[in-house]
């Protein structure tokens, strides 16, 4: 009997070439070979070996490269121009920031408020501000070097834990003053009455929903009850006339810090691997992620050319606007 032709790809790695496996099946007695039906020339090539470059930065922020040989059939996916941070997304200014904040202290839930200034403060992900515990930030530690800011410790290693991305366990800033007021809505009758209703295992998160749950999925960065949050409230941002709601997304909270932390490191330290170094720390990128944090830094110097070229255009477009109605 005779049989189909199947093809599978071994998944290439670092500097290696996809090998193609033909493999033979059998047929089911109402099926065809597909030769027999002329859907396939035996001359025609099944795939073509096209050379790749992979470019990344190294933990000094140096560009390195890697090229190899792939055949892979993947259609792809076309890239959005510009430059963006993590999961496409771009900070907020300072300006909006203050904004964001000063309407959600009116206008948010105590808890949505709460989760944003730790975003725009702390720059943690929303899975590790749902899983924060309250022993987390009582166990703070006074930062040495910088007085005002206190170490949190997150991650599977700290104690409690503290859901994190990847897993990695490290220390984030969070100043003293957000540390306080987070402790001081803990205590609070609207905090103690959603933990009467809560779980023994939720007892101990900062943030519980009104029927005593946990905001977050366990184990992930996804969050239903604040995205249904987030979306009322983008809703009451629109209406008040506050633009930046319009498209505004949580995880831009965490941008938002990091390219503040990148600016002022750029601003004090002249040495990129130390720049690089610090908002990684920060914002507990993995040990192969300097690609990611590196995109912090390049923003930061590109904004300093953006606004020139904005500036310069502006007045630009000024003057030829003065110069119409002087002719008209």
């Amino acid at each position: 009997m005779a049989s189909r032709a199947i093809f599978s790809f071994v998944t290439p790695k670092r500097g290696l070439t996809a090998t193609p496996k033909l493999l033979s099946e059998s047929p089911s007695a109402s099926s065809f070979p597909i030769r027999h039906r002329e859907l396939l020339s035996p001359h025609v090539q099944l795939w073509r070996e096209k050379p790749y470059v992979v470019k990344y930065f190294d933990r000094v922020g140096f560009e390195r490269t890697i090229s190899g040989t792939t055949t892979d059939l993947s259609i792809p996916n076309r890239k959005r121009p510009g430059q963006t941070l993590e999961d496409g997304l771009l900070p907020v200014s300072e300006t909006d920031r203050d904004a964001i904040l000063d309407f959600a202290a009116e206008n948010a839930t105590p808890e949505l408020y709460l989760m944003l200034a730790l975003g725009f403060f702390t720059g943690m992900r929303l899975g590790s501000i749902c899983d924060l515990k309250i022993q987390s930030l009582e166990r703070a530690a006074p930062d040495p070097s910088a007085e005002g800011l206190l170490r949190l410790a997150v991650g599977p290693g700290a104690a409690p834990p503290v859901h994190t991305k990847f897993g990695v366990t490290g220390q984030v800033w969070i100043p003293e003053a957000l540390r306080d007021e987070l402790l001081e809505y803990a205590k609070g009758w609207r905090r103690m009455e959603r933990e009467a209703k809560a779980s023994p295992e939720n007892r101990d998160l900062l943030f519980l929903t009104r029927f005593g749950n946990a905001y977050g999925r366990r184990g992930t960065d996804q969050s239903s009850a604040v995205n249904v949050e987030m979306s009322e409230f983008r809703k009451r941002g629109v209406k008040a006339e506050l633009q930046v709601l319009r498209k505004f997304r949580f995880h831009q909270s965490r941008c938002t810090f990091g390219t503040e932390l990148a600016r002022l490191a750029l601003s004090a330290c002249a040495d990129v691997a130390i720049v690089i170094a610090t908002v990684s720390d920060a914002l507990l990128h993995g040990p192969n992620s300097e690609a990611t944090t590196f995109k912090y830094i390049r923003f930061v110097q590109a904004l300093p050319i953006k606004q020139a070229l904005s500036n310069s255009f502006m007045a630009a477009f000024s003057g030829i606007g003065a110069g119409a109605r002087h002719d008209g």
